[in-house]
């Protein structure tokens, strides 16, 4: 979505340059009766084959030192970019990455694409071509998985797949037979599976889920003795799923008490608790919500189940506001 947030990934950036890398320490040798007597380094750069072919075609002699192109030599470049729609995901699905105890980094599902790489070797003679070819293929069956970094969203690891489509061949001469230039081209086409992932953003974690069990078909009877339906259910039972931290151990708690009601609380000195805020018992490790404070006592409601006497009660958002819980009492119950 372009939302005018900026991000850069370097996705393609990333994907040309392990590319390259790849292909970046062939070497060839050259023999003489079964010995060998040197290897040499085959140079490899990124640009268009018709760049490579316009500077090969006005050199005079491959061999000459002060040449600034020789041979054989690799190049490369990016031919194309398609959507896979064979790996298409949900858009809205979210992943999360970090470690911070309050909020994760987030960033929605990451787009497919396949992008097309063709490799060209350059050779003067068909023994340099085939050292170069025979180098390459083994490597592909026909696909070499790379695992590459930052990718698909920040830490991310991802394993894209290089894989050899085609090997194609083409001899070239210039001039006439006495006095020609030859040039042996392979050309190898890959297509590369990769995925672009879209900007970041920050959610908060979620250390408490709670379901109800009701039955919604609950009715009244009015003063004539009338049945009606009633318009709040009857909550037989809430089941509490809640994690502290993302180390901490994963607890569920089920309860038959109507989170409705509301308890009356009573502690030994004056709550600083905030209205509205979750408090948690360190005894009990029952979750409740405070709805009001007055001098020592407070209204605590959506209670999971009953907080004891005697026990520590701690805020979830701020841990070091704790009271000690003289008493708790119930004071109303829904009709």
């Amino acid at each position: 979505m372009l939302t005018g947030t900026y991000f850069y990934n370097a996705t393609i950036k990333r994907i040309v340059s392990v590319f390259g890398t790849l292909f970046n320490n062939i070497k060839i040798a050259r023999h003489s009766s079964d010995v060998t007597n040197n290897t040499i380094h085959v140079p490899i750069s990124y640009g268009p084959r018709s760049k490579f072919l316009a500077r090969i075609r006005e050199e005079a002699n491959f061999e000459d030192p002060g040449v600034a192109i020789k041979l054989p030599r690799l190049s490369f470049e990016m031919t194309s970019v398609e959507y896979d729609s064979s790996v298409k995901l949900n858009k809205l699905n979210k992943l999360a990455s970090g470690t911070g105890a309050i909020s994760r980094t987030t960033t929605f599902q990451s787009v497919p694409y396949i992008i097309g790489m063709q490799l060209n070797v350059f050779a003067k003679n068909q023994d340099d071509a085939l050292q170069i070819v025979e180098q390459i293929l083994p490597t592909f069956s026909p696909e070499y998985t790379v695992t590459i970094k930052g990718i698909d969203g920040p830490n991310s690891k991802t394993d894209v797949p290089f894989i050899l489509n085609s090997v194609s061949f083409q001899d070239d001469y210039e001039g006439d037979f006495s006095n020609n230039r030859r040039v042996i081209i392979y050309t190898l086409d890959f297509s590369i599976k990769v995925k672009f992932a879209p900007g970041t953003g920050t959610s908060d974690i979620i250390k408490r889920v709670t379901a109800q069990i009701a039955d919604m078909d609950v009715v009244k009877i009015n003063s004539a003795g009338n049945q009606s339906p009633s318009n709040s259910p009857s909550i037989f039972q809430t089941i509490t799923v809640s994690q502290d931290s993302p180390n901490a151990a994963i607890r569920t708690f089920g309860s038959f008490i109507d989170p409705d009601d509301t308890y009356a609380l009573v502690f030994n000195n004056s709550p600083t608790f905030l209205d509205n805020s979750v408090v948690i018992g360190r005894t009990s490790l029952v979750a409740g919500v405070i709805t009001s404070t007055s001098g020592t006592g407070a209204n605590a409601t959506e209670l999971e189940g009953l907080f004891e006497a005697g026990e520590v009660i701690a805020s979830a958002d701020s841990p070091n506001k704790v009271h000690t819980l003289s008493s708790i009492t119930r004071s109303w119950v829904k009709n």
